[in-house]
Order: structure tokens, then sequence, then C-alpha cells
């Protein structure tokens, strides 16, 4: 399996793991390391960690792609599984060159990420390499919601599976005693990179307005520095904490804790524009109400099981304004009883059937 992450904390790829090991596969992930990579040594698969000269852009791109070719063509295979398009031109000729099944999992809309909207060049070759390659891919396709699903299909006439990214379920539990949070505030949390558009600057400024409430933060990403110096700039470090990375089973306790969660994501991108983040779903585990943009993935979600509300606002004053009327209300009558039949309903142990069925297709005979 290859992946242009460190693994750490890439859940989607845990749960896959899991899965292909409950089939009899015998699982070997090949990603990249980090300079504030955290250990790994406990998982429960093999993994191979990619020491890269490069961080990103092009070379990155070319690097990484290098590695993982000529390190699949050495491993000892029946099935390659390939996560993301950064990945696929790897993976695809290997399996070309060796003749092996292909699985390939699309985490999001790739050539639509923010990133490439700043550079059509860059897009318009990785949709190049997309194009080139899935209409000429004869294995299985898998992605992470409808919305993207019928995208890929009607552009490249395929057959989609959509798994979505959903956490095991995990049983409702009391609050410990560990009071990870101060007592008196209630907290609003966010998980996940701190990439542009996840709607982060506006909340930091919403801040501002809010009382007695902190934002707490949960991540690492490519305006880490910018979202910290922000709040320095605008005084608010007694209502805004970074807490970094953390692993799975750690930050779940955090969010437990927590009073709502957050997923903002603007706009910007066909990529954001019909996201459905799998921290979404790690909110309803915690049963915890959320707030979260007035996208048609996330929308849909939150109208369906009503375990929140939805926000079209990009004014940090008028989002400031609809948090405190959420925080005013008393979150755990309202909501409780939706987050447990949520939570029943949107998790792994059901939704993994569908990534079982696509293993069963492509078994060895």
């Amino acid at each position: 399996m290859s992946v242009s992450n460190d693994i750490a904390t890439d859940q989607r790829i845990f749960r896959t793991c899991q899965v292909l090991q409950q089939e009899g596969f015998d699982v070997h992930v090949a990603g990249r390391r980090l300079k504030d990579s955290i250990s790994i040594n406990d998982l429960p698969f093999r993994t191979t960690r990619f020491n890269l000269p490069f961080a990103k852009g092009p070379l990155f791109y070319a690097s990484i792609n290098l590695r993982l070719f000529f390190w699949f063509l050495k491993q000892k295979s029946d099935l390659i599984f390939a996560n993301d398009l950064d990945t696929l031109p790897a993976a695809w000729l290997a399996a070309k060159v060796k003749r092996k099944r292909l699985i390939y999992d699309s985490h999001e809309y790739f050539t639509e990420v923010p990133e490439l909207q700043e550079n059509p060049f860059v897009k318009k070759l990785w949709e190049s390499i997309e194009r080139f390659i899935l209409r000429r891919f004869s294995g299985s396709m898998i992605t992470v919601n409808e919305s993207i699903g019928c995208i890929y299909a009607e552009k490249y006439g395929r057959q989609v599976t959509v798994l979505r990214n959903l956490p095991l379920y995990i049983a409702a539990q009391k609050l410990n005693n560990k009071m990870l949070f101060p007592a008196d505030k209630q907290v609003i949390i966010y998980q996940g990179a701190l990439n542009m558009g996840r709607g982060l600057e506006e909340m930091i400024e919403a801040m501002l307005y809010i009382e007695n409430a902190l934002l707490a933060v949960f991540g690492e990403g490519d305006v880490s520095e910018a979202l910290k110096t922000k709040v320095i700039e605008l005084s608010l470090g007694d209502r805004i904490k970074f807490y970094g990375k953390k692993k799975p089973e750690v930050l779940r306790e955090y969010t437990r804790e927590a009073t709502v969660g957050i997923s903002l994501e603007r706009n910007i991108g066909l990529n954001y524009y019909y996201a459905l983040p799998n921290k979404l779903f790690d909110y309803v585990q915690a049963r915890i109400p959320v707030f979260v943009s007035d996208l048609p993935e996330l929308r849909a979600v939150v109208s369906q099981y009503k375990i929140g509300i939805t926000s079209s606002s990009k004014d940090p004053k008028e989002i400031a304004k609809e948090m405190s009327q959420f925080l005013n209300q008393d979150l755990n009558k309202k909501y409780s009883e939706k987050l447990e039949k949520a939570a029943r309903e949107l998790c792994w142990d059901i939704e993994k059937e569908k990534l079982v069925k696509v293993l069963k297709k492509n078994a060895r005979k």
C-alpha cells in the first residue's frame, strides 16, 4: 500500500489495513518520514517510511513516486493498493510491470485541491496524469463520498465504490475526571490539518466576540505558524490553544470533553465544496454536536441526523453570533439522542462491508 503522508495519524489507512488483514492479507504500507513524525512502531502492520530530499512541490511528487515504484517492484505482492492520485503513478506502473491487481482509493477530489487552483500548469499536469491512468486502469476504484464518486463515474465511465471515512463505533462513555480542558469554559474543538480553506482564520477572529469559550486546535499544517501568529497579534492566547498532533486514542479523550466540534471548510474549489471530512464523524462518535459549513455533503449529514447546525457566513462577527447562540442552548438535552443514533449508523463497523466486497472482487482465484 502507498501513501504520501507519514502514516502516523491516517485513520483511513489504519481501518483499511485492518480490513485487509481480516481478509487474509499481510499488509505493508509505504509513506514518507517528516521532521516531526511520531513513532509508529506499535502499528499492527508493516511500515516503511522514506526520507525524501524534498518536502513539497513537483520534485517531492517525482521523488516519492520514484521511491515507491522501485519499492513496489521489490515486494512480494498479490495486491497493490494506492491511496490518492499523488501515489497512483508508481502503483499503476508497478502493477502493470508485475501484472498484479490494483485498487485505487481517492481520498479527495485531488485535481481540485486549493493548492492546484493557484497553479494552472500543475493542475493541468495532474489532470493529464489522472486522465491517462484512469482511462487505462482496469482495477477497482474507491472514493470518499457520493458527490465525488458521481464526478469520477461521469468523467471516466467507470464504477466507483463510495467508502466514507467513518470511525469505528465507540459506545457512549461517561466523562472521567481528568479535566483536560479548563472547567469554566465551553470548548470549541477543531481537529485535522491546519491548511488554507479550513475556516480557521475566520474562527480565530470570531473568538474575539465569543465569551467564556476556548477554541482548542489539534493538528499541524501549512498555515500552523500563520495561525499562531494571528492569535498572538489579536491577544487571544487565553481563548485559543494549539495542541499539535495527538495519537488517535489521545485525541478521542480530548474530543469527548469538548462542547462542540467545528468543520468550517470554505468553497475555494470543488474538492472543498464536496468535502466530507472525517472529523465530522469523529465528533459524532464523541457525542458532541457540530457547527459546520453549509456545503452539500456536510449539510446532508447534519440535516439527515439533526446533530448540529450549518453556517454559510464568512464574517467572523456573524460566525461568533451564530456560535454564541448555539452554545447558549442545552446542547446535551437537544442533541444526545440524535447523536447516539448517528453514532450507531455512521460507523466503520457498517461501512467496511463495502470494502470487503471490493476485496472479494479482487481476490485471487
